[in-house]
């Protein structure tokens, strides 16, 4: 529902792109495709980089580069090998006919080719699984950016063959591919469970970002309370502020199973470091369910300066429900928030205290046009939670044919129980 408050808690892709010109369109694309068969491996480059920067900005609207690029792939310049790979990275799921050239790329003599191709075998998620055997194989590279990329990857395919692989990474010389592992393991739940004991192991890494991250999955794989909840407990005092909000999700997703840990958590609520104030507010809203303890911070946080915790606090608001209706002038004004993230997920708390609050749908169907895609996401979902209601059939069916494959699928999943009748996108 919100951003993360922490970078180190998402997972990091070590890849390079260049920035495309708001301008820029399928005219000029075609142009940039051209150059890519010029003989001046100078202009080659340029075109490639050119090319990464339209990918990242139209996603999956770059279709109609996708054979250029995969003829790239074989380019005798390393520069420009790469360069596709990332297009094609930032082309996502619809970029899968790259995937077998992709995967021989990983077998490149040169580090950062090898890199960049498993950023585009990650970007193209669940329609690469063909590539995990060699992705797998990239966990023994000497380089840490490929080790990286190549995790990172198989955290995007996750699947039951990737979960072992992505535990093994838990050991890994690099504390971001430590890291990047954590983040992977976490997605798969309970399924993970086999991989507590080295997640443990990992709250006493010596950077802090790896244990932030252990603390986090460790909550979503959501296994064995009793051992966990004493191990996150001492996280609580980390020096670093980063680590203690981490490991107050941690042990708010463990609900009533960590009740132990309320005494520990209290304090937290008047941490130096606000994020970390509003985190601990939302674990011991998990844990004990109570409002008033937690009131104070919740409403310092909607007026911080930092976009981030005010999303957080609108988004503890937003699960407390009905029972929050007192902190609803508090949480109005968000909607105007400078913040377009902000305003989203202000517009679903308000919906979730209040849903005959009309505003908020406004503030969700301006949320859908948003260029960040998990912003999309969002109001999609809630929009369509919203059902026949929230009255926006019209800006969901446009959405059918998004640039993101993903926001197409929930659009369509919105779409009916918004207006069953709506025609549907194929």
């Amino acid at each position: 529902m919100r951003p993360y408050l922490f970078a180190l808690t998402v997972l990091l892709l070590a890849h390079s792109a260049g920035h495309c010109d708001d301008t820029a369109d399928k005219k000029q694309a075609q142009a940039w495709v051209e150059q890519l068969r010029s003989k001046d491996v100078a202009k080659r480059r340029a075109a490639a980089k050119s090319l990464v920067g339209y990918c990242t900005e139209v996603n999956a609207g770059a279709v109609d580069v996708i054979p250029a690029l995969i003829v790239a792939l074989k380019d005798s310049d390393t520069s420009v090998r790469g360069l596709a790979a990332d297009a094609l990275g930032e082309i996502g799921p619809d970029a899968m006919a790259a995937v077998p050239t992709l995967i021989s790329m990983l077998k490149d003599k040169n580090a950062t080719v090898r890199a960049r191709a498993a950023f585009a075998l990650g970007g193209a998620g669940s329609a690469s699984p063909a590539a995990v055997p060699a992705l797998g194989h990239l966990l023994k590279d000497p380089d840490d950016d490929v080790r990286l990329n190549a995790v990172s990857a198989l955290a995007e395919i996750n699947t039951k063959e990737t979960l072992s692989l992505l535990i093994t990474a838990l050991d890994d010389t690099s504390a971001g591919v430590r890291i990047n592992a954590a983040s992977g393991v976490g997605t798969h739940g309970l399924d993970a469970q086999k991989a507590v004991p080295d997640l443990m192991r990992l709250l006493l890494d010596p950077f802090d970002g790896v244990r932030g991250q252990a603390a986090v999955a460790l909550g979503e794989i959501g296994a064995e309370p009793a051992k966990v909840v004493p191990a996150l407990i001492p996280l609580l005092k980390d020096e670093h502020a980063g680590v203690r909000g981490d490991a107050a999700r941690g042990l708010g997703s463990f609900g009533k199973d960590a009740k132990s840990a309320e005494k520990a958590l209290t304090p937290l609520l008047r941490d130096s470091d606000t994020g970390v104030r509003v985190l601990a507010a939302e674990a011991l809203w998990h844990i004990d369910g109570k409002l008033d303890p937690i009131t104070s911070v919740l409403v310092a946080g909607l007026a911080d300066k930092d976009e981030f915790v005010r999303g957080d606090a609108a988004h503890v608001i937003g699960l407390v429900g009905p029972g929050a209706k007192k902190l609803l002038p508090k949480l109005l004004p968000l909607l105007k928030d400078s913040n377009e993230g902000v305003r989203v997920h202000a517009a679903e708390s308000i919906w979730r205290v209040d849903p005959s609050h009309k505003p908020a749908v406004g503030v969700l169907e301006a949320g859908l046009k948003c260029k960040d895609t998990m912003i999309r996401l969002e109001a999609v979902r809630v929009l369509g939670e919203m059902g026949p209601s929230a009255d926006a059939a019209k800006s969901l069916h446009a959405l059918q044919t998004d640039r993101h494959p993903e926001i197409r699928h929930a659009a369509t999943e919105a779409l009916k129980k918004v207006d069953p009748t709506a025609k549907r996108g194929k």
